[in-house]
């Protein structure tokens, strides 16, 4: 499990890092394309050159939440998605409001990067919580119940053999007896 969730953060941080590159390399088309000019040059150059990195978070809580729902602990990902929507946003935004659009878009970064970096802490020491419980010695392994048919051919269709050749038959005691005792019969 642990080796899964390493795996994943790493080919997402691979990820991201391309995408940063592009931005950062491509920043200068971007603001040509768009024929920005003053403050939104600069809060594009600002995205492109520093704030594309707060997505190593953001990536990091999503795999985070693929492993919570995966692992069986869906409102984790539910509580760490709401926080970083909320808790996350709404209080680091309205700080870096005080210092203008490039502060909003700071204190979002940071506050998403907060609630992705504690969503793969959490999401690490569940593994290994799973991974100390599944792995008992003293355990003897569970045994693993037979297949049951549940839904039976009817035996008033043309495949009535094969119905019941298919379906389980209850065994009557007395048959079992008499199978028993021929068995043992020389």
């Amino acid at each position: 499990m642990q080796e899964g969730l390493r795996d994943s953060l790493l080919f997402m941080v691979a990820s991201v890092a391309v995408a940063w590159l592009v931005l950062a390399l491509g920043q200068g088309v971007l603001i040509r394309a768009f024929s920005a000019e003053g403050q939104a040059a600069e809060l594009i150059s600002l995205f492109c050159s520093w704030l594309a990195a707060s997505f190593f978070f953001a990536g990091g809580l999503f795999v985070a939440n693929a492993s919570f729902n995966n692992l069986g602990h869906p409102l984790l990902s539910t509580g760490f998605n709401w926080g970083r929507a909320t808790l996350g946003t709404i209080p680091f935004a309205w700080w870096g409001s005080h210092h203008g659009a490039a502060g909003v878009l700071i204190g979002q970064a940071v506050g998403s990067s907060i609630f992705g970096l504690l969503a793969v802490v959490v999401a690490f020491r569940l593994a290994a919580k799973l991974a100390r419980q599944e792995v008992r010695p003293d355990a003897a392994p569970a045994p693993v119940p037979a297949p049951v048919l549940d839904a039976p051919v009817a035996p008033t269709s043309a495949h009535a053999e094969a119905a019941a050749l298919a379906t389980p038959q209850p065994v009557a005691a007395s048959a079992v007896t008499a199978t028993a005792a021929s068995a043992a019969a020389p």
